[in-house]
């Protein structure tokens, strides 16, 4: 509480009848107070003032003094033992406390946990959603499938139609053992019993060898009897695998399918066709005769070596539009109008 010094103007206009008749009694007013409350340390007056609060008191000095509340000042505790902590001599600011804070990446354990990816770069959206994007598929090349299928027909024109064992002309007339890859076929059906058909073949080379019976045959020469056989044998083989190779390839042309790839049929009829010529000179030289293999056989070989080699030519990596899934309708759940 603090105690005001009055100013003697305020109070004579409350007061008239003292303003009027002042004596000695009276408070000073002083000079320089400007008819304001001063506000006064009770410590340095040198006498308490009692008396109502907010009402004008005369001091023992003869000034008024009136006593009111006060705005509360603080000062600064000093050190002793309770307080363990000096008085700063100023305001401070005291460092920072830096509390970790447990951040969990996920809201349940059945949720995966997600690491961030600096280079991650949100998909550009598409331009329109109604229309799918387009497709695309390896590029056919039906011209080198086609080739391979002419390749396959011819093969099989070849081994059935044109002569595939030939003879020599001189003392002895060996063309006459001349035999298509069909006639030797009718051969090797005759010497199992099946007649379908007058055979060279058969009448020149296999009834000679094959007198009474197969075993008795193999066990005076196996190895002749084997290449009598293998020869028809062979040429069925691979015409076999030409017709399925022309299956193959159209197929392909109609799924538009890109033919490039190892054509393991043409490699299997390049070696039939080759131990078919080694088999016809070694009858030849076991049995002192002057046959050769037809040049049927040579044009067969090089046809298939040529198959090998052609589907290499279409690109790895060439690739077309899908026109057949250019055709085909989509519904979408999604699209704008």
């Amino acid at each position: 509480m603090n105690n005001e010094n009055f100013n003697q103007q305020d109070f004579n206009a409350t007061n008239p009848s003292r303003a009027q008749n002042p004596t000695k009694q009276e408070a000073s007013v002083p000079p320089l107070s400007n008819g304001k409350w001063e506000p006064v340390d009770p410590a340095t007056l040198g006498f308490t003032v009692s008396g109502n609060m907010n009402q004008p008191i005369l001091g023992p000095d003869g000034n008024y003094y009136c006593i009111s509340n006060s705005q509360p000042e603080f000062s600064s505790i000093q050190a002793n033992l309770n307080n363990a902590v000096p008085t700063p001599s100023s305001i401070v600011q005291l460092p920072p406390i830096v509390q970790p804070i447990a951040l969990v990446p996920f809201a349940s354990q059945n949720q995966p946990l997600l690491q961030y990816d600096p280079n991650y770069r949100p998909p550009e959206p598409s331009q329109s959603q109604s229309a799918p994007a387009p497709k695309y598929r390896l590029k056919p090349y039906k011209g080198i499938s086609l080739i391979q299928i002419l390749c396959s027909v011819a093969t099989i024109v070849l081994l059935v139609l044109l002569t595939v064992i030939d003879g020599q002309r001189g003392i002895v007339d060996w063309s006459e053992y001349a035999a298509t890859g069909l006639d030797t076929i009718y051969g090797l059906l005759a010497v199992f019993g099946i007649s379908v058909g007058s055979s060279v073949y058969y009448d020149k080379l296999l009834s000679a060898h094959f007198t009474s019976d197969l075993g008795q045959a193999f066990s005076s020469d196996w190895l002749m009897s084997a290449m009598y056989l293998l020869i028809p044998a062979f040429v069925v083989i691979a015409l076999l695998i030409s017709v399925i190779l022309v299956i193959a390839y159209l197929v392909k042309m109609g799924k538009q399918k890109s033919p490039r790839g190892f054509n393991a049929g043409a490699l299997i009829n390049l070696c039939l066709i080759g131990a078919v010529i080694a088999m016809v000179f070694g009858i030849s030289q076991r049995q002192n005769m002057e046959l050769m293999p037809g040049l049927a056989l040579y044009i067969a070989a090089a046809i298939n070596l040529f198959m090998i080699i052609f589907p290499y030519f279409a690109k790895k990596n060439a690739y077309v539009l899908d026109a057949m899934a250019l055709k085909q309708t989509y519904i979408l759940d999604n699209a704008q109008a």
